[in-house]
């Protein structure tokens, strides 16, 4: 079980305001929010960024149903997918999305149909993770 703290929009639009009067980030800063494929609204998507989010990480993990289950993940790759495709309506978003390989049992094949998912989509950075 990870520690996770779930914060509103509301309340990082205030640190970041607050951050930003008191120059402690300037407005080139990269400004990033991880979340899971299942929050991936466009209305939670386009409130992060009216809150000064500018790069949003997707953690994906996987495409493969049986990677993804074994992994206890709380998403399917058509939410994955969906997420992405949210993401996608944003254009001037800077977007990550995390991938995991050498999984227990996972196969060459599912290795490399990820990375051909992720080569399907417009996406600015992959994070994939050993």
């Amino acid at each position: 079980m990870t520690n996770e703290i779930k914060m509103s929009e509301f309340i990082i639009k205030k640190i970041l305001d607050f951050l930003y009067k008191e120059e402690m980030i300037n407005a080139s800063a990269e400004i990033t929010v991880e979340f899971n494929p299942k929050e991936a609204k466009k209305d939670k998507i386009a409130s992060l960024l009216s809150a000064g989010i500018n790069r949003m990480s997707l953690g994906v993990q996987s495409f493969d149903e049986s990677i993804l289950n074994q992994l206890g993940r709380n998403h399917n790759a058509i939410e994955a997918k969906e997420a992405i495709a949210n993401l996608a309506h944003f254009p001037n978003l800077n977007t990550t999305i995390d991938l995991i390989y050498g999984v227990m049992d996972q196969s060459s094949k599912s290795f490399e149909n990820d990375i051909n998912l992720f080569l399907d989509h417009d996406i600015n950075h992959l994070s994939y993770i050993n």
